[in-house]
């Protein structure tokens, strides 16, 4: 099966406040640059980790045949209610160091119909 059949969706926000991840992901063969966004709460994750929100995406990349890294995190505060859905990302992974949160938000923009901010100011955690 073609990897475009089975893709995990760009961006996955579960609501409130929680770490997040961003992951680069190459197919060799094709040459070919994908990124991915996570965040989910320790309960949807398994753990309170930074490592635990990368595992489920990984491990379907990989399987994929993609070459993935993790290219940082933080958190995002994700709400969502009739009229708008806001995102803002923010803060800093010890694990995998301070994720782009720019271009973080410009992603899910790109992929959701989320609004996406961010803060990329040193110490918010």
């Amino acid at each position: 099966m073609h990897p475009q059949h089975t893709m995990p969706p760009k961006v996955s926000l579960s609501l409130g406040s929680n770490k997040y991840i961003v992951v680069r992901a190459v197919l060799p063969e094709e040459n070919r640059e994908e990124w991915f966004v996570r965040s989910a709460s320790p309960e949807e994750c398994g753990g309170p980790y930074h490592a635990n929100v990368a595992e489920s995406i990984l491990n379907k990349l990989q399987s994929l045949g993609y070459s993935t890294t993790v290219m940082g995190g933080g958190r995002i505060d994700f709400m969502e209610n009739e009229e708008v859905s806001h995102a803002h990302v923010f803060g800093f992974s010890y694990g995998f160091g301070k994720g782009n949160h720019e271009k973080v938000a410009s992603i899910i923009e790109r992929h959701t119909d989320i609004i996406a901010t961010s803060d990329s100011s040193d110490g918010l955690y």
